[in-house]
Parts: C-alpha cells; sequence; structure tokens
C-alpha cells in the first residue's frame, strides 16, 4: 500500500502491480467459473484446472508485472 515514505515512481509501481494482480484473479476468477460450468459441478481438481486453463494468459501478466 502506498504510503507517504515511497517515492512517487514507487507509489505508481506499486499501484501499476496491483492492477496486474487484480487482472491475474480475473483471469482465474473466469477460468474457475469456466470449469464449473462446464463440469455442472465443482472438480476436486478445479485449482490445477484453472491454473493450467489461465496459464497463457497469466504468463503474459508475469511478462508485464516484471516489465513495470
Amino acid at each position: 500500500v502506498p504510503t507517504l515514505a515511497n517515492t512517487d515512481e514507487g507509489k505508481l509501481k506499486i499501484i501499476e502491480d496491483m492492477k496486474i494482480a487484480n487482472k491475474a484473479e480475473r483471469v482465474r476468477a473466469k477460468a474457475m467459473k469456466e470449469i464449473i460450468k462446464e463440469y455442472g459441478y465443482r472438480p476436486n481438481d478445479l485449482p490445477i484446472l484453472v491454473e493450467e486453463r489461465a496459464n497463457e494468459e497469466l504468463d503474459k501478466l508475469s511478462k508485464e508485472f516484471v516489465e513495470v
């Protein structure tokens, strides 16, 4: 969370990092909803299926995270 102790550049970096983290959570949530809809129930291996389905988009976001 930005504080007065951070530089303006540091505050912007934290804000951008938080935006990317939120995008990643939305990607995972979307994948989870799609999987549950396809299966008709919540499978036991849902976390694994979510990561597999969201992997490509999460990789893009991780590269964006490093570049910011």
